[in-house]
């Protein structure tokens, strides 16, 4: 069936065609599992296909033929059929029977094209062949699927896509193909972008040379519309700092950047500059730092300032660089480096029209000045205006979510009374959701989490806590998909807080919140393990103090203060009441 040197899609033996999803699937290393253990390669077989067949036909799928280890589906719907190879590759990894037998996986190979149909149901042609062709190419654990089922496809899997260009067995014309999985290797994407184009084969130097180039080409050429899509909200979430900046990306930053391996990635682009840093021109270094500064800026902000400050060497009036920088010294209260940095990003020659608004936006930011919030709102509403007249609708969104976030920093201690608290509160969070479900629409997940978590301060402000605690669940679901551990911690940490300070309005306290509010500080503490990231441990005793005083373990209650105070950073503690806080935990320091 797979041997026919066919490239067209006629077939003479018959005429019952028509157009169909074709899923082939295979147990990879079946030969030597039967090889060794007949009996349970023939137990791997049945329950793979048992699997198999069961979510096929959830998805409205046919099985049409087997071969051995090999299960061929068809769908009537390129959507269904790629719904239905993601729930394979999870079924299989996650089937506990499977594990017991063996450590299995499988490939799929997956087309859209014409197929003929035989009397007895199944399938061949062309159509077939292809998909049987990419299965063999497919890596282990992977999804390989053609242009043309990719190109149908209605919603787009939130996988780690890269681009391959193939020429199949017994085939003529070489096919464009999608690897699909989640835990790529940086071997493999540069496997997959070697493949995705045409280049002369080259050895020694020369090919190492040449695999650069390529990467710098790919990486910062335009996106090329036939490359296939890019998850926009997985790239937005690590690579913010480049489209912000108006820098291009293609899809190899998009895979790299939907690995887990984001220290590896970083670490094989700083080894690249490093060993070819003298022969890249100036611009192309600045490309290749910015990209390192971009992977690393959410997860190692210690690596980003490296980074930056080495761009700021080449070109101290590099607008981007002074713009993260100045973000990097805000958050270490350095309010006047930030605001120079700032200042002499404005100065530079080059700066464009969209990096002049973002920094006028964080000039105003710098700002606490109470007596000119009325005129900063004003000049944040005429930059919203201009970005929007511009084209820069998330920078237009960027300046209205800072007007609304001023007005409640700053305006908010203006409020007399009650009523007046009320209304005002009540029109912030009115505006807040508005931007919220806009950011949403524009699929700018990046801002949505800046916004909720504002809004769901003011929404705690107010006394809503349900609302606020959606509010803040629907912020950690989206940083879980734009996996930036660093924002989730800072959530967690927000979503202890709360269910601390609202057990305590009952009562009787809220034990089970109480609970809740120790995983979240567990949940802080594992993703500062395990991901390499600095935890607030001040912050994670104090709310332990907190818990423990409301179960009245008043001994442990100071026992967890007195740590928090060991760990207190000196800047905050100059600006804490500890003895305040320690009678209200009836603690003696």
């Amino acid at each position: 069936m797979f041997d026919g040197e066919s490239d067209s899609n006629e077939w003479t033996g018959g005429d019952d065609r028509r157009l169909a999803s074709v899923l082939v699937a295979d147990i990879c290393g079946f030969s030597s599992l039967a090889e060794r253990d007949e009996d349970t390669a023939l137990a791997v077989v049945r329950r793979v296909g048992s699997l198999l067949n069961e979510i096929a036909g959830r998805f409205e799928g046919r099985n049409f033929h087997e071969a051995g280890d090999g299960f061929f589906f068809e769908f009537a719907s390129a959507n269904r059929s790629m719904k239905a190879a993601r729930e394979m590759l999870v079924a299989i990894a996650k089937d506990e029977a499977l594990k017991r037998l063996a450590s299995v996986k499988i490939r799929i190979g997956m087309h859209l094209g014409d197929v003929q149909v035989e009397p007895d149901g199944n399938l061949m042609g062309h159509g077939v062949n292809v998909a049987a062709r990419l299965q063999q190419n497919a890596d282990p654990g992977s999804i390989l699927a053609s242009k043309s089922l990719v190109d149908a496809l209605f919603e787009k899997p939130g996988q780690m896509w890269s681009r391959r260009r193939l020429s199949l067995k017994n085939m003529k014309t070489p096919i464009v193909a999608f690897n699909i999985r989640d835990d790529r290797t940086i071997g493999v994407l540069l496997r997959d972008l070697w493949s995705s184009r045409r280049w002369s084969i080259l050895s020694g130097a020369a090919a190492s040379a040449a695999i650069l180039f390529v990467a710098m080409q790919t990486i910062f050429a335009a996106p090329d519309e036939s490359a296939g899509p890019i998850d926009r909200e997985a790239v937005r979430a690590s690579l913010a700092p480049l489209i912000e900046a108006d820098r291009p990306i293609d899809d190899m930053v998009s895979a790299l950047m939907r690995t887990d391996d984001f220290e590896d990635a970083t670490l094989a682009l700083q080894q690249e500059y490093e060993q070819n840093k003298e022969a890249l021109s100036r611009a192309q270094s600045l490309d290749l730092l910015h990209q390192i500064a971009a992977i690393s800026v959410n997860r190692d902000v210690s690596v980003a300032e490296q980074i930056y400050a080495e761009i700021l060497k080449l070109d101290p009036y590099d607008a981007e660089a002074l713009y993260q920088m100045a973000k990097i010294y805000r958050k270490r209260d350095f309010e006047s480096l930030a605001q120079s940095s700032l200042l002499k990003a404005l100065e530079g020659a080059d700066i464009s029209d969209r990096q002049r608004l973002r920094v006028q936006i964080a000039l105003i930011e710098l700002n606490q000045d109470v007596s000119t919030l009325d005129d900063d709102v004003q000049n944040l509403s005429e930059l919203a205006g201009e970005a929007s007249q511009r084209g820069y609708d998330d920078v237009a969104q960027m300046a209205r979510y800072n007007s609304i976030r001023e007005q409640f920093m700053r305006g908010a201690g203006a409020v007399q009374s009650e009523q007046e608290a009320s209304a005002f509160f009540e029109s912030l969070i009115e505006q807040t959701q508005t931007l919220v479900e806009e950011q949403t629409n524009a699929g700018y997940l990046y801002e949505v989490s800046e916004s909720l978590l504002t809004l769901s301060t003011m929404q705690n402000r107010i006394g809503a806590f349900q609302s606020s605690l959606q509010t803040l669940e629907r912020a950690l679901e989206i940083e879980t998909t734009l996996r930036r551990p660093a924002r989730r911690m800072a959530i967690h940490a927000n979503l202890a807080y709360l269910k601390v300070a609202w057990s305590e309005t009952s009562p009787e306290g809220d034990a089970e919140l109480l609970v809740q509010a120790e995983q979240h500080v567990a949940a802080v503490r594992d993703l500062a393990d395990r991901e390499g990231l600095t935890s607030r441990e001040y912050y994670n005793w104090y709310i332990l103090a907190l818990i423990e005083s409301q179960r009245e373990n008043n001994a442990l209650s100071c026992s967890h203060f007195e740590k928090a105070v060991q760990a207190w950073p000196e800047k905050y503690a100059a600006g804490m009441d500890v003895e305040e806080m320690a009678n209200d935990l009836n603690c003696v320091l």
